[in-house]
């Protein structure tokens, strides 16, 4: 079981994510690399939509192979190549998100080590 906590004492967050996560005594964890928008046959998908959707797929086939879920999603860590797909990315991660907010940190950076990649995920499951 994770527990999310955003205390009276702090601003509420600026969206879907909680400030803190915790998993609870004997959790298996789970480290998800940086999933980008490169689909199965190893083609990058076109478009920061299609790469935010195809990027937070490969992490939910990851976390499906380890036996978890979104659900278990403890922390996440996205890197965005410019502020304006912001509003793109939170729409689509809160349909991923429904249920739960975990703890979260977005980056804005010059370049990703591909090119052609507009995006990049990265999360940490934990499961009792």
């Amino acid at each position: 079981m994770i527990k999310f906590y955003n205390p009276p004492g702090i601003a509420a967050p600026a969206s879907r994510y909680s400030h803190g996560a915790e998993a609870g005594p004997g959790a298996r964890w789970l480290h998800v690399s940086g999933q980008v928008g490169v689909a199965p046959d190893g083609t990058i998908v076109k478009g920061i939509e299609a790469q935010i959707e195809r990027a937070f797929r490969n992490v939910e086939a990851i976390l499906a192979a380890g036996g978890m879920g979104f659900d278990d999603v403890v922390k996440i860590n996205t890197f965005l190549l410019t502020r304006d797909h912001v509003p793109v990315l939170r729409k689509i991660r809160d349909g991923f998100f429904s249920r739960t907010a975990p703890a979260s940190t977005l980056f804005m950076v010059a370049a990703l080590a591909h090119p052609d990649w507009l995006v990049e995920i990265e999360v940490v499951a934990a499961k009792g």
